[in-house]
């Protein structure tokens, strides 16, 4: 799953509006992530992808909107980014199966993962919520700039499930 952070950098000025509890600063945030992730690495046979997505993505949440954002708006977004990751692995699959080469697979993938990002979390967000999460002004994600000389078929990436066909 691609880091949320490395798509949108951008820092999103928080808002005094505090209606959602306490945010989590940046270095809250980053030193969170990084127990997660050190935890991945040190028993990545006990934890479940979807679970250390859903962590990672609950963080953002955390760190953007606030702690007490409504738990049915989180399963939401987390059902989101599930079908956005989902969406990725497919055209992932698609390059490494040879129908892109790197650099139509880093225009495709730069553009179509941010534009299904604006449009799932759209459907769930309001507007300023949208924009403090992601950066994302009227429903218009930025493109995700993509090095294609960074591209590798061969890089290990999670196929996607049976019932993933599109």
């Amino acid at each position: 799953m691609i880091p949320y952070k490395a798509i949108w950098p951008k820092k999103v000025e928080q808002a005094e509006d505090m209606r959602y509890g306490q945010r989590l600063t940046e270095d809250e945030y980053d030193r969170k992530l990084s127990e997660i992730h050190q935890e991945l690495a040190s028993d990545a046979s006990r934890v479940r992808p979807e679970d250390f997505a859903a962590r990672e993505f609950d963080l953002l949440v955390d760190h953007k909107l606030g702690v007490d954002f409504p738990e049915e708006k989180r399963v939401s977004l987390r059902e989101a980014s599930m079908r956005i990751h989902e969406h990725q692995l497919r055209l992932t699959k698609r390059f490494r199966d040879g129908e892109f080469s790197p650099q139509e697979f880093a225009v495709e993938i730069g553009r179509a993962i941010p534009a299904m990002m604006a449009k799932e979390y759209s459907e769930i967000l309001s507007p300023d919520e949208l924009e403090q999460l992601l950066g994302i002004v009227d429903g218009q994600a930025p493109e995700m700039p993509i090095d294609p000389t960074m591209i590798s078929p061969t890089q290990d990436i999670q196929e996607p499930g049976p019932e993933d066909t599109s």
